[in-house]
């Protein structure tokens, strides 16, 4: 019985490594797609694409520790930073969904500078990431099968907190 205990424990670690496998290659098909669309289509990201880059780029990094540290404790911080992640990407596709979606040219606009979290200038450290040079509109302009881009971040963010679920509630099951 012991063995197969310990068997079925490294089948529940492995799933939730390929979980976060997963979570961290989407994350990188985002990031490459949103550097994509800015340096070769020419759609220069707004305060709010960068602050969902942020976002992503946490998910991103979260994930990564927990695909390369096979420690229990680790997998639980990675699962804790793709929550946070999710979250704050979630919440700025929202409102860049609102502003886009606000006929009012007086409250449907981005910010003029951007305010990162404990006052980074990760505009200053990393601009061909994070800095932010296009109108808030453009985004929301581009479409596919119907939704536009913060749209679909939305639905990414949204996916990747169902996904930290599931790599919770494996871990807990141990």
């Amino acid at each position: 019985p012991s063995k197969l205990r310990k068997t079925m424990l490294a089948i529940k670690e492995h799933k939730t490594t390929l979980t976060l496998a997963a979570i961290f290659s989407s994350a990188l098909l985002l990031i490459a797609a949103a550097l994509y669309f800015e340096h070769v289509e020419g759609l220069l990201p707004c305060i709010q694409c960068v602050y969902q880059r942020l976002g992503v780029t946490l998910i991103m990094l979260s994930a990564l520790l927990g695909v390369i540290f096979r420690q229990r404790c680790m997998k639980i911080i990675s699962l804790a930073g793709v929550a946070v992640g999710a979250y704050y990407t979630a919440s700025k596709a929202y409102e860049h969904i609102m502003i886009a979606n606000n006929s009012n040219p007086f409250t449907s606009s981005c910010e003029f500078e951007p305010t990162f979290p404990f006052s980074l200038p990760l505009d200053t450290w990393l601009p061909w990431l994070f800095e932010a040079n296009g109108p808030c509109d453009v985004a929301a302009e581009w479409s596919l099968m119907g939704m536009n881009m913060p749209e679909w971040v939305f639905v990414y963010s949204v996916s990747c907190g169902f996904l930290f679920m599931v790599g919770a509630l494996t871990l807990i099951k141990r």
